[in-house]
């Protein structure tokens, strides 16, 4: 990956999941009748049922009767061996349709580790699950956020409380003797939908706070600030019942993947009956209006800042980042929402509707740029018209993203891959012909000096030239900039030793972004002014909006031609619609994989 700095440009009109922990100093704040502040300690349990002993050699020698005749069936073996397998594939099939509206238990793992509740703990001082006994004298478990801490926490802590939630509810689980129940009837293992369970130890934070068990938040801090409700809380709006709130992380560079969890996250939020709210406060692009048009209105207020959780699922308001998303959109997630049963673009198909909401509903460029890319598309599509040829769009992605293609994984796709199949779906739309029209194929890059490649130029059809999606924002490359800058001045003998001039060219870096005047996020401010601060957040909206508009114009074309490596590729694909994307018209040209939201099998 390549560093650059003073980079200019110029207008022209996974997480992985980490192990739970299971070492947390925890506190038990429940008040019974006789004392406030009693803790215990929960040994380990050994109550376990012993492995079965094997039979005696006498029983075992004189253990005859049925089965003996039955290893004598085979055809009768056979016969209900194929039955059984049918009646298990029929439950499996028609499980998520009978139970669509059922919420089960959770299982989690470390159920064989346990965690003790230590006499006199305070409640911890940073955001942490917690084991407590109840005033029932029964444990459960929350999660307490200190209203110090504010709201949104920061990515490391997000992910400690996942990675410890699973561990922490299990040993509850293991502590109380409880197993998953569904209205207290046993349910097969086929049934259970894991990403929807209710675990019925995990107390919610406002009923801990009811108990006296955590402290309440102050009312200058009651409620978060969110897109929409600069302010905080609306007085006259009720509190949601439950909601879901994406915060746009600011440790992605990319904006891209950022776009695709919000859009899916939209789609989860509806789905569920929540009220959706989007958090921009640490955006590295700066601020979500600055891009699209407001979200739609709430009928309620955003809740206090210390009942916005990232784990369980099943917490009455949810926060969702990029430090969540194993868990949000992990295992569980798939498994719910993926159609086992089916095959390619199908399997993904209810993942893609939820995705697809989010880009309906959300996706309304603010201002000019609107206003511009409704001419575009309306000229684009008259043209198209009056030639008679299809609008194909292109999109190739460099810079630090490389391919899934293990060939390729250290190095770019050849460009043939990319002109061929863009090639057979001009053809594709005019099979008769035996000849093909001159068309323009507007090509997408990160890298702005690929138009005028002559590696890709090569391995255009005769009748293909490229062109560029939109002129309105471009950005510029160290070749564009010479002619404006040039190292030595008009009748100077004075040549500059170190090269100012640096732009875009070979594509998109994390680095290179993160350099624009401040550095990497995690980093300190370096001491910039406000007028500094203003040039570098212009420079990284120039960024996002030059990449918005190329995706739009190239996401309305009839087909397109791209890598699923790339996010680019993937919200293509979503703004192209179902039909286009399972009739063939979203072409990947990065191995044989489908579309997914986020570029997995």
């Amino acid at each position: 990956m390549r560093d650059r700095r003073n980079t200019n440009l110029s207008i022209s009109s996974t997480a992985s999941f980490a192990s739970a922990h299971t070492s947390p100093v925890v506190a038990d704040h429940a008040q019974d009748s006789a004392e406030k502040g009693r803790f215990l300690w929960i040994p380990p349990r050994e109550d376990a049922d012993p492995l079965p002993s094997p039979l005696l050699k006498h029983a075992r020698e004189n253990h005859h009767g049925f089965f003996d005749d039955w290893q004598k069936m085979p055809r009768t073996r056979t016969v209900v061996m194929l039955v059984v397998l049918a009646v298990v594939l029929i439950c499996y099939t028609l499980a998520p349709l009978l139970g669509s509206d059922v919420q089960f238990d959770a299982v989690f793992a470390n159920a064989d580790k346990q965690i003790d509740l230590i006499n006199g703990a305070p409640v911890p001082d940073h955001p942490t699950p917690l084991i407590f006994q109840d005033q029932h004298g029964q444990p459960r478990w929350t999660v307490s956020i200190p209203p110090s801490y504010g709201f949104p926490l920061k990515y490391h802590e997000y992910s400690h409380i996942c990675s410890a939630s699973e561990g922490v509810s299990k040993s509850v689980q293991a502590m109380t003797g409880r197993t998953s129940r569904i209205q207290g009837q046993s349910r097969p293992h086929f049934w259970k939908r894991p990403y929807y369970a209710a675990d019925r130890s995990f107390m919610p934070v406002d009923e801990a706070e009811t108990l006296h068990l955590l402290p309440a938040m102050p009312e200058e801090q009651k409620h978060i600030s969110v897109v929409g409700h600069a302010n905080g809380s609306n007085s006259d709006l009720p509190v949601c019942q439950s909601s879901l709130t994406f915060v746009m992380e600011t440790s992605e560079a990319g904006f891209g993947n950022t776009l695709l969890a919000l859009w899916l996250s939209y789609g989860v939020a509806r789905k569920e009956g929540r009220t959706f709210f989007i958090d921009d406060s640490n955006w590295s692009y700066g601020r979500y209006i600055t891009y699209f048009k407001q979200p739609p209105k709430s009928s309620c207020s955003p809740p206090p800042a210390n009942q916005v959780l990232p784990c369980p699922h099943s917490a009455r308001h949810l926060v969702v980042s990029a430090a969540t998303l194993p868990w949000t959109f992990g295992p569980a997630f798939r498994t719910e929402y993926q159609q086992s049963l089916k095959h390619g673009f199908k399997k993904n198909r209810p993942i893609y509707d939820l995705v697809r909401k989010g880009y309906k509903d959300l996706f309304q460029l603010q201002g000019e740029d609107g206003s511009f890319l409704a001419h575009k598309l309306t000229v684009m599509r008259a043209a198209a018209s009056a030639s008679q040829t299809p609008l194909v769009g292109m999109h190739i992605r460099r810079g630090d993203l490389h391919p899934f293609e293990v060939e390729y994984s250290h190095d770019y796709l050849p460009f043939e891959r990319y002109t061929s199949a863009a090639s057979e779906l001009f053809a594709s739309f005019s099979p008769n012909k035996s000849s093909m029209e001159p068309s323009a194929l507007l090509l997408a890059s990160d890298d702005p000096d690929i138009l005028s490649s002559h590696d890709l130029i090569n391995t255009l059809p005769s009748h293909l030239t490229v062109s560029r999606p939109q002129e309105r924002i471009v950005l510029a490359s160290k070749k564009t900039l010479e002619p404006a800058v040039p190292i030595r001045a008009p009748g100077s003998a004075y040549v500059k030793h170190v090269d100012e001039n640096s732009g875009w060219e070979g594509g998109f870096y994390a680095s290179l972004f993160f350099s624009l005047g401040k550095g990497h996020p995690s980093a300190p401010n370096q001491g910039m002014g406000d007028e500094m601060q203003k040039a570098v957040l212009m420079l990284r909206e120039l960024v996002g909006r030059a990449y918005l508009l190329d995706l739009a114009v190239v996401g309305h074309a009839d087909a397109a031609v791209c890598a699923s490596s790339s996010a680019a590729c993937r919200i293509i694909g979503v703004m192209m619609g179902a039909d286009k994307v399972y009739n063939g018209q979203w072409r990947n040209v990065d191995g044989d994989r489908v579309w997914s939201w986020d570029g997995q099998v």
